[in-house]
């Protein structure tokens, strides 16, 4: 419960690859009614996760085409 209670930064909440959007000039991040004050850990292993499960995922994909 610890890791949950922890307040270290702004969090976004519900990271993952269709709510970063990524131009050659701008970064931005959507759909802030998730935010909390949290663990810096929870968005970054979102984030990884997302990105993992995407690549792995990736020969399921191209199977199907």
């Amino acid at each position: 419960m610890a890791f949950l209670t922890r307040g270290e930064a702004l969090l976004h909440g519900d990271l993952h690859t269709g709510s970063v959007m990524v131009t050659e000039v701008d970064n931005l991040c959507d759909r802030p009614e998730f935010a909390f004050f949290g663990p810096i850990g929870f968005d970054v292993g979102a984030i990884l996760a997302n990105l993992m499960l995407s690549y792995l995922a990736q020969n399921g994909h191209a199977r199907r085409a």
